[in-house]
């Protein structure tokens, strides 16, 4: 009734195709991990790849500007220590973790009011919709004051 890992992978190319590239998606995460020093390994994750482009994903702004900055070093490492030589283009994308993005969430509860009015009129005077939209959006996460009966 249920058949083993192996037999699914020896009867299916697709997934036998599948199961190749993680493993070499896998095993470039930790050979890349293990060349460079840290920080900057613990803030690298191996996404995916093809013939010519590696997508590495990081969790800030800061790390990505740091990894576009290593682009050259790390496509030296990619071709003659991880054995994909056709690798010619990195990518890296900011991906925050979901417990970052509810931390980023929480803490713009706090906006005050004064910033919010601040938002609102920046959003009334400028000349992009999409970020007059954006400003907007943002000025309404001020949270209702309190009354403290003063």
């Amino acid at each position: 009734m249920y058949k083993k890992v192996a037999d699914l992978l020896a009867s299916d190319r697709q997934l036998a195709d599948i199961h190749k590239h993680i493993s070499k998606l896998s095993a470039l995460q930790n050979r890349l991990r293990q060349e460079l020093k840290p920080p900057v390994n613990q803030h690298v994750i191996v996404a995916n790849f093809d013939a010519k482009t590696l997508l590495i994903h990081t969790d800030s702004a800061n790390w990505a500007a740091k990894l576009r900055f290593m682009i050259p070093e790390l496509l030296d490492i990619v071709k003659n220590h991880c054995e994909v030589p056709t690798i010619s283009t990195i990518r890296i994308k900011i991906v925050i973790p979901k417990t970052t993005q509810h931390a980023a969430n929480h803490a713009m509860q706090d906006l005050s009011k004064e910033n919010a009015a601040y938002l609102q009129t920046l959003a009334a005077t400028t000349d992009d919709a999409r970020l007059a939209k954006v400003l907007i959006r943002l000025a309404q996460h001020n949270p209702p004051q309190k009354d403290t009966g003063k």
